[in-house]
């Protein structure tokens, strides 16, 4: 296995969203944990978009976990954010 992908579909309605998609895995010679990640923007167009990333995955590792967290400016508004269909 040489490399592997996150992706998921987002709707976003009066905002962009910046994610910050990638993954972590544990180097079994070190025992040290590692995080491989992203920025990603997810455009404002009230419709769903599919948002995917791939990466490289190193020589050895081991407890690959995903990655996925949003980022936003808060304000007085409620702030809507859906997600559906994530596969890692």
């Amino acid at each position: 296995m040489g490399s592997i992908a996150l992706g998921f579909y987002a709707f976003t309605y009066d905002r962009t969203v910046q994610a910050r998609l990638g993954f972590s895995y544990v180097n079994p010679e070190t025992l040290e944990e590692h995080e491989v990640v992203r920025l990603v923007n997810i455009p404002t167009n009230r419709a769903w978009a599919f948002v995917s990333e791939t990466f490289s995955l190193p020589e050895s590792f081991s407890q690959v976990r995903p990655i996925i967290e949003f980022f936003y400016t808060q304000t007085e508004l409620v702030y809507e954010l859906a997600v559906n269909g994530i596969s890692f």
